[in-house]
């Protein structure tokens, strides 16, 4: 789902799906700053979107073989 500024966002449930984690493990991430997200005010459900660049380059970095 685009935003207005032009980046794609993500859900939790779609940044799980991606990542192949948990919501918990999402909002650690999200937390700890390994993934950039933007809460969502007034939200019902999940409140947060996730950037999906950071997602990818997450992904990409935890794939990376050790140096």
């Amino acid at each position: 789902m685009p935003l207005q500024s032009g980046k794609e966002m993500l859900s939790v449930l779609e940044a799980t799906a991606k990542l192949s984690v948990s919501r918990d493990t999402i909002h650690r991430l999200i937390k700890a700053g390994d993934i950039k997200a933007y809460k969502k005010p007034f939200a019902p459900h999940s409140a947060y979107l996730i950037d999906r660049a950071s997602v990818e380059a997450y992904d990409r970095e935890r794939r990376a073989p050790a140096r």
